[in-house]
């Protein structure tokens, strides 16, 4: 036995030694990519750094989403040109039961507005009908569903909104509340990105689970605009 314990702890020692060094590198490049360093970035991968080094504390976002979250287009590409998994996902703890799950990249890029790294990612074939899902975790340990979000409803401008669309988001999918992506843009987004949803033939008069329609949601966020355009489309 002895004979072969030696070998073992001597090649997993070797093993080490090569590795923590590169694994040391993540941490700098995860602070770099989300500051959108560009220059620190390449030299860290010049080294070794993994394009796909993830958060472990907190959340598992990667390089490739902090860049994309921050819309450092110049990081984002450097990251997927080293080989950065365009659609990992990852999960963010949220509060001491919750945890968002299967977040991407293009996820983070769409909530930056930043158009230039949205067409990146695709240009990567990132995934545009992913959905993120929030989880929460009960006192008896049990995990459930309580609620999701695909990509599209993640965009935060009618350019993103639109590139979204043009590369395959689909514009009649629902969160898991029954929201339509037209219920989201009354809420959240502007007339412009609310026209354009209406042009697309998008129906104002349909209702999410709680019975409300997208001039609800407007009139409930306060959203004049959107209010006045879809009271004239009902």
């Amino acid at each position: 036995m002895p004979k072969i314990i030696g070998p073992l702890v001597l090649a997993a020692a070797l093993l080490w030694a090569q590795t923590a060094p590169l694994v040391r590198l993540d941490a700098p490049l995860l602070t770099a990519a989300d500051e959108g360093k560009v220059t620190e970035v390449k030299s860290l991968l010049k080294r070794g750094a993994s394009p796909n080094a993830a958060n472990t504390d907190g959340n598992t976002l990667t390089a490739l989403m902090l860049a994309a979250r921050g819309g450092h287009s110049s990081v984002v590409r450097l990251l997927l040109d080293a080989g950065a998994n365009v659609d990992t996902t990852a999960t963010v703890a949220v509060g001491a039961s919750g945890v968002n799950a299967g977040l991407t990249a293009l996820m983070e890029a769409a909530a930056s507005g930043d158009a230039a790294t949205v067409q990146l990612l695709f240009e990567h074939k990132a995934n545009p009908n992913a959905k993120a899902i929030y989880e929460v975790t009960d006192s008896t340990g049990a995990t459930h569903s309580a609620g999701c979000r695909p990509v599209i409803m993640h965009a935060v401008n009618l350019a993103v909104l639109r590139l979204l669309a043009e590369h395959g988001a689909d514009l009649h999918i629902k969160d898991c509340d029954g929201n339509s992506v037209l219920m989201f843009a009354a809420e959240y987004l502007d007339g412009a990105a609310v026209q354009y949803l209406l042009s697309k033939g998008l129906d104002p008069r349909e209702h999410n689970s709680k019975g409300l329609t997208a001039l609800d949601l407007a009139k409930q966020a306060e959203k004049t605009e959107n209010m006045e355009i879809l009271g004239a489309a009902h």
